[in-house]
């Protein structure tokens, strides 16, 4: 039992005597009922014993993890994705780690370098296993970037104007200081393939970095920054930490948030000798809707201040040239900290002033060629987006628990964060800073983004949901102290885990590529001339890698319903008619085993139609392949009958 300091009473002499005295009482009182929770919660098991658990827990599971990679095959991969094929050894490990983090989210100990391994642990099990066991880099994307990064090495310059990929070529940032990077190095785009499959862990591992600085300026209550932090890495599961202008740029934001409720935080000075009856009413605003526990106060020198000033203008300006969304994101996050009075409003003008003048200077072809169309769907982000939501109707049914999984991951996060928010302010917490920040993202709603605007919005607030998410476990530091707290959070903590490798690697078997489909896209792309057309069975395998612009592409499951339909009833004649037209200098057909894979799960196209495309190609004397591999096809003309029009059928 924690002894409490008895405070002497004295006799009242006076009612300021008497008001002192109860002032007196009530702090006594406030203290026993406080130190109560903490004897009866304290644990039976002393702290080192659960530290060394935690260590075992740890180390084992990592060895696990080792073991278990190799007897992961991709070539099994189904309708649910990586779940489908993990080896019970990764399992294991995944359990381990829930467990022995867990363990260390005690005031005792959390303030060690043990939670902060876990959470290494946690990233490397859900973000390693995939780079490692897989053959080649995820996602057409990934492949789409290398893509423009060889465009720069081969005409050392970007083309605003460029027919095709032109976003890319206005945000060029990021493909800029690769390809510099690229070229010092001796190597290619397709070299470059392999170090980028490692992009998710790295991502991951500097998005930690930089949220344990923003938790700390929220909270010193390390359980709930170590607690937060797990939840973000379970939560982040929208697809947007490979390599690509959004993972680099989501970095980049959370580093200028860190810094700017860190070294760069107003003072507010003013607050405390307000001198007006205006001046104490905006002291009293700033103060309520800033008010914490335990804050991180930073005292840092003019020195630091100037430095890190510094440093978040050269990160709003990288931000500014390498993502179209992120900015707006950013302004809106600096907008709210200084309407709470914790930045100076100076940040965010010179963000406003930068990104004003990328577009309508750097960005000017694109702005001009797309302003219309991006005014006319403006107020209707919310519809757009809904639109292009997963119809669970068409696809496979692997697929639809992937989609209903990862709806609820995310509808879990958030109301355990309106929660967790609610404990907090019971807790005597406004959280100002947090609250603004996870609110900011909101108004993006108003563009659709490409119908993907839902996702990117629950990205950014994502870190700040997490917090208040975690704060539903432990809201103060006097709370949430018992091993109920920890095992609830635990057990929490796996179901998000499991729930993520749905959400997040469900869609595994249509976007992971084998090495011989890489293989049968890099010899199409050297062989096939300026002005090829290729028709594409779907966008879903590694494209346009190297000379990108050579191409006109044409897939299928981009057409309309009412052309994949008259397609379908005739591939042979439709294709030859369209890779007969004399603009084009050559073309071809390539259907690979992610084509197939991506167009039944979706259901795009009825199931097997890929399958039987590939088949009346093979059948029909008007095409013959021009180049194979195990997963790949690739089709052309016949070079002496392919133009003869449909009798030659």
């Amino acid at each position: 039992m924690v002894s409490i300091p008895r405070i002497k009473a004295v006799k009242p002499k006076s009612s300021k005597d008497v008001a002192a005295q109860i002032a007196i009482d009530r702090a006594t009182a406030e203290l026993e009922i406080a130190a109560v929770p903490v004897a009866v919660a304290e644990p039976a098991v002393p702290s080192r014993l659960s530290a060394g658990i935690s260590a075992g827990c740890l180390i084992i599971a990592l060895a696990l993890w080792a073991f278990g990679l190799p007897g992961i095959d991709p070539a099994k991969l189904n309708d649910i994705g990586i779940i489908s094929i993990l080896s019970w050894p990764v399992w294991t490990a995944l359990a381990l780690i829930a467990i022995g983090f867990s363990l260390t989210l005690r005031r005792e100990f959390s303030s060690g370098p043990l939670p902060f391994l876990h959470l290494v642990a946690l990233v490397l099990v859900l973000h390693a296993t995939p780079a490692i066991v897989y053959q080649a880099a995820r996602y057409s994307w990934t492949w789409k970037h290398l893509g423009i990064i060889d465009y720069i090495q081969r005409h050392g310059a970007v083309d605003p104007t460029i027919r095709f990929g032109a976003v890319y070529h206005n945000w060029p940032g990021l493909f800029a200081i690769t390809a510099w990077i690229a070229n010092a190095l001796g190597i290619g785009s397709v070299e470059l393939a392999d170090a980028v499959r490692f992009a998710p862990p790295i991502l991951n591992l500097l998005f930690l970095t930089a949220l344990i600085s923003i938790y700390r300026n929220f909270t010193g209550d390390p359980r709930l920054v170590w607690a937060a932090a797990w939840i973000f890495i379970v939560g982040n599961w929208v697809g947007q930490d490979y390599f690509s202008p959004q993972g680099v740029t989501l970095f980049l934001y959370l580093l200028v948030i860190a810094l700017c409720l860190g070294p760069l935080r107003s003072r507010l000075e003013w607050t405390r000798n307000s001198t007006t009856r205006l001046a104490s009413y905006a002291a009293f605003y700033v103060n309520a809707v800033s008010r914490g526990s335990g804050a991180a106060d930073w005292q840092s020198g003019a020195m630091v201040r100037a430095a890190a000033a510094c440093t978040v203008l050269l990160l709003i300006l990288g931000i500014v040239a390498t993502h179209q969304l992120t900015p707006v994101a950013l302004i809106l996050a600096l907008a709210g900290l200084a309407m709470i009075g914790r930045l100076n409003i100076g940040f965010c003008i010179f963000a406003v002033v930068a990104e004003m003048f990328w577009l309508l200077y750097f960005a000017s072809p694109f702005v001009a060629a797309n302003l219309a169309g991006e005014l006319e769907v403006l107020g209707q982000g919310v519809a757009k987006a809904t639109d292009r939501l997963v119809d669970t109707s068409v696809v496979s049914p692997g697929q639809i628990w992937v989609v209903f999984i990862g709806r609820a991951l995310t509808f879990s996060i958030g109301l355990a964060a309106l929660l967790g928010g609610l404990r907090r302010l019971l807790a005597g917490c406004r959280d100002g800073p947090a609250i603004v920040l996870a609110i900011s993202p909101i108004p993006m709603l108003a563009n659709s983004y490409g119908g993907e605007i839902l996702f990117r919005v629950y990205l950014f607030a994502l870190p700040f949901l997490a917090f208040f998410a975690a704060a539903l476990f432990f809201p103060s530091a006097s709370a949430g102290r018992s091993w109920r707290s920890r095992v609830l959070f635990g057990g929490l903590g796996v179901l998000l885990a499991i729930a993520f490798l749905f959400a997040n690697n469900g869609k595994d078997r249509q976007y992971t590529f084998t090495s011989a489909e890489v293989a049968a896209a890099r010899w199409l792309y050297q062989s096939a001339p300026p002005g090829t057309l290729l028709i594409e069975g779907a966008r879903s395998y590694p494209g346009q890698f190297l000379n990108y612009e050579n191409f006109t592409y044409l897939p299928l499951t981009e057409e309309r319903p009412e052309q994949r339909a008259q397609i379908l009833r005739d591939p042979v004649g439709i294709f030859a008619r369209w890779l007969g037209d004399p603009q084009w200098k050559a073309g071809y057909v390539i259907i690979s085993r992610s084509q197939k894979a991506y167009a039944d799960a979706q259901g795009i196209l009825p199931r097997g139609a890929l399958d039987r495309i590939e088949q009346a190609l093979l059948a029909s004397p008007r095409f013959v392949v021009a180049h194979a591999t195990e997963d790949t096809l690739i089709f052309a003309l016949h070079p002496t009958i392919g133009r003869m029009g449909p009798w030659a059928k």
